[in-house]
């Protein structure tokens, strides 16, 4: 066996293997925590927003957020139902046009890459099909990037693990500047569960009829997270007017966002 320091380094460098800080992956998290935000909470299930992209994570293909459809849907569950809409018409255009080689039909679908703000579950209370089995069962997702694993509220999640011993590379996106800043903005927006700072408990955000959050303090997070944030360009719907939202600074007073440090 390896020295004790040995082990250690080895240990250290396997999650490091498992993480992220590039800049794109950061800048698309932030783009599903604001899909998460628009969740309509309830007691017994996270807000989750997850988000699809082309493999060189240039393109959104697809966004989901926790109950956006119908049936109790997860965000992934909502994203990829989306995505399988648009590869069907992407398809059937392909059909139609005589001209295009058909050898890279759709090829634009493939080795797809999903950012979800939480683990993809892996069990489901209400007997729906988990989100792990609804992404395997896709074939379009290669990579899989999360912001946290699955608190065990509700049950014991195995999603990551699942993932990776069928294939699929799974890595936890962090700031460069700031390990837990991604954590605890992907937790945020399910306060309505979950209390880590252990101080005082966070009671049930009430809802109005058309799904809007009556709580003040949770809408100032919300507009406040959303006109901060810009990923790219991609159409968010925030309030202009919202209170400025900080990001950790790096050492020199820049808001740090991935390795490079940019300024967001």
């Amino acid at each position: 066996f390896p020295p004790p320091s040995r082990r250690v380094a080895l240990l250290t460098a396997a999650l490091q293997a498992r993480e992220s800080t590039q800049p794109e992956d950061v800048r698309w998290m932030k783009a599903a925590i604001a899909q998460a935000w628009r969740s309509n909470p309830v007691e017994s299930a996270y807000c989750v927003g997850c988000i699809v992209v082309s493999a060189d994570k240039k393109e959104m293909l697809a966004d989901g957020f926790s109950r956006e459809l119908e049936g109790n849907t997860h965000a992934e569950e909502c994203a990829l139902k989306k995505l399988a809409a648009l590869k069907q018409r992407a398809d059937e255009d392909e059909d139609k046009d005589k001209d295009k080689d058909k050898s890279t039909r759709s090829s634009k679908y493939a080795n797809l890459c999903m950012y979800t703000t939480m683990e993809p579950c892996s069990k489901r209370t209400s007997g729906n099909k988990p989100c792990v089995t609804s992404i395997l069962e896709s074939k379009l997702i290669g990579k899989v990037f999360l912001g946290v694993l699955e608190p065990k509220n509700f049950v014991e999640c195995e999603g990551e693990s699942l993932l990776r011993k069928k294939g699929i590379d799974v890595k936890v996106v962090k700031l460069a500047t700031d390990k837990e800043w991604i954590h605890t903005h992907c937790l945020r927006p399910n306060h309505h569960i979950l209390d880590k700072r252990g101080a005082q408990p966070f009671r049930i955000r009430p809802l109005r009829a058309n799904g809007a959050n009556d709580d003040d303090g949770d809408k100032d997070l919300q507009r406040a997270f959303l006109a901060k944030i810009d990923p790219g360009g991609i159409a968010l719907t925030a309030a202009s007017s919202a209170r400025s939202f900080e990001e950790p600074r790096n050492k020199k007073g820049k808001r740090g966002g991935g390795a490079g440090g940019e300024e967001r």
